[in-house]
């Protein structure tokens, strides 16, 4: 799945060498799974990185593509 990413292009870590962004992304994606089958509740998330390339964001903001899917696990849908 990295590798499809990369060649489409789709954030994160199209911009870098090796998967690790991927699997940093895939793994906080889990963990929201795992929170909210544990019955928390939570209403915002932090990924906090020193990445400025433009597969994370756009001028500090998260890049849309990665922001839906935490959009629609926080809000349920």
């Amino acid at each position: 799945m990295a590798a499809q990413r990369k060649k489409t292009k789709t954030p994160p870590g199209f911009k870098d060498e090796g998967d690790g962004d991927f699997f940093i992304w895939i793994d906080t994606l889990l963990a929201l799974v795992e929170a909210q089958e544990a019955g928390l509740v939570y209403s915002k998330v932090v990924l906090v990185s020193q990445d400025k390339k433009p597969d994370w964001s756009r001028e500090g903001v998260a890049h849309p593509i990665l922001r839906e899917p935490v959009r629609n696990s926080v809000c349920g849908a």
